[in-house]
């Protein structure tokens, strides 16, 4: 089986930290950005517009990027994909995560976009929109806490499996 130096693991290592930062700093950023109050028509365009270009340059990029480096982790150290608990914790989170990020946030967010674009104004009392707005809230803090909740199960390595004491 390939194995990656110590020198690679380390370079991959380095590569998996930055986009997981990438990833959980950009889902930060669009909760704070949903707490930004907005008064006209043109306001609430351009806080979907913000958030719209933080999906799409940063955080989605940056969640492919984590996947696929956890991938090569997987496929290319002594970590494996299923040998340890807590990665196997961790590949569900992601995929949860992902799919409902990709399922139900991203879709309804986009139609609201759209809805925001055919008249400003009209959208500030749509409730679709404002539905999309509470959801967009509630999704990215959620998706903060699962991102932060992978990189503490990262660092302290619970669920490990249970090796025995070597007594004689």
């Amino acid at each position: 089986m390939l194995q990656l130096s110590p020198t690679g693991t380390k370079i991959l290592k380095i590569l998996h930290l930055l986009v997981v930062m990438t990833w959980t700093v950009s889902i930060i950023a669009m909760w704070v950005l949903s707490w930004i109050s907005y008064d006209t028509g043109q306001e609430l365009f351009m806080y979907y517009k913000c958030m719209v270009w933080i999906d799409r340059l940063l955080t989605v990029p940056a969640a492919i990027l984590s996947i696929g480096t956890g991938f090569f982790y997987g496929l290319l150290t002594p970590w494996g994909f299923f040998k340890q608990r807590w990665i196997i914790v961790k590949w569900i989170v992601c995929g949860v995560v992902t799919l409902l990020a990709s399922l139900v946030f991203y879709p309804a967010c986009q139609h609201a976009y759209g809805t925001i674009l055919q008249n400003y104004d009209a959208a500030l009392n749509n409730n679709q929109v404002l539905t999309s707005l509470k959801m967009a809230r509630d999704a990215s803090f959620y998706q903060a806490i699962a991102l932060i909740f992978l990189v503490v199960i990262s660092v302290f390595r619970p669920w490990r499996k249970h090796q025995p004491l070597n007594v004689k």
